[in-house]
């Protein structure tokens, strides 16, 4: 994916987040996250792209936040490139956030390979992602839902990212569905369908419009294969005098050997 596609994308994604819809999705990432955030913590924290305030960023314990952008913005982004070239050392960074970050890059799997060269083994990466077969999905499909520049884009059910995941290396560690209302952009309407939110949950299989996916790194481990010398042997001395003969002819105590040459 070109840097110049990445920054209409990414550009249109911030914009979106600071709209009334795009505020509630990030109140909804907030909510779903807060269970999370008992063993999300470490040293460093990476986010690919910037969304709006970030304000479920709050609510993880890393010593560094990080958020990775194609675009500059002044304090909110401290690493500014191709979210699929990142400046970052192999298995660098204890957990990745990608907040409908994936969706642009469509069928390369180019950021899934760059996430998984700078995230450290046993490392999180959290997707935040659209569920396609819900009403944000059918939204964003048929160009109601202004997420991005243009529509050129991929969202993939937790199953398809799952196997995805699992052919790196990766296992599930926790799945939650959440937001069940339709995808309207007046607060007012939104403050009135906020009822289905809990309809939704009872209802199943009524699809949410969002889902989190958590999968942590696992790497196989291998035997060091360098040979090394083999240390000098040092020879032994016993302290003691010894009591018997190697040889079975003359396998005598001392005291016996004495005793058959006074007879002889």
């Amino acid at each position: 994916m070109l840097i110049e596609r990445q920054l209409k994308q990414y550009r249109a994604l911030n914009k979106w987040f600071q709209s009334p819809l795009g505020l509630f999705a990030a109140h909804e990432f907030l909510v779903n996250l807060e269970s999370e955030g008992d063993y999300l913590f470490g040293e460093t924290l990476l986010q690919l792209g910037n969304c709006g305030d970030n304000i479920w960023l709050k609510k993880f314990k890393y010593i560094h936040k990080w958020i990775a952008s194609p675009f500059s913005l002044p304090n909110k982004v401290q690493i500014e490139c191709a979210l699929n070239h990142l400046p970052l050392d192999r298995n660098s960074v204890d957990c990745i956030i990608v907040p409908l970050t994936l969706e642009p890059f469509a069928n390369s799997f180019s950021l899934l390979d760059e996430i998984d060269r700078v995230l450290k083994p046993m490392g999180f990466v959290i997707f935040l992602s659209i569920n396609p077969w819900s009403f944000w999905g059918g939204a964003l499909k048929i160009g109601l839902l202004h997420c991005y520049s243009d529509q050129k884009v991929k969202m993939r059910t937790p199953f398809t990212l799952n196997r995805i995941l699992l052919q790196r290396g990766y296992k599930q560690y926790s799945l939650s569905n959440f937001c069940y209302i339709p995808p309207v952009n007046k607060p007012d309407l939104i403050k009135k369908f906020t009822f289905l939110d809990e309809i939704g949950k009872m209802l199943w299989p009524f699809p949410s419009g969002f889902y989190c996916y958590i999968a942590q790194k696992y790497q196989v481990i291998e035997p060091n294969l360098q040979l090394k010398p083999e240390e000098s042997v040092k020879d032994y001395q016993t302290p003691l005098p010894a009591t018997y003969f190697s040889s079975p002819s003359r396998n005598l105590y001392p005291s016996e050997k004495l005793k058959k040459d006074i007879i002889c």
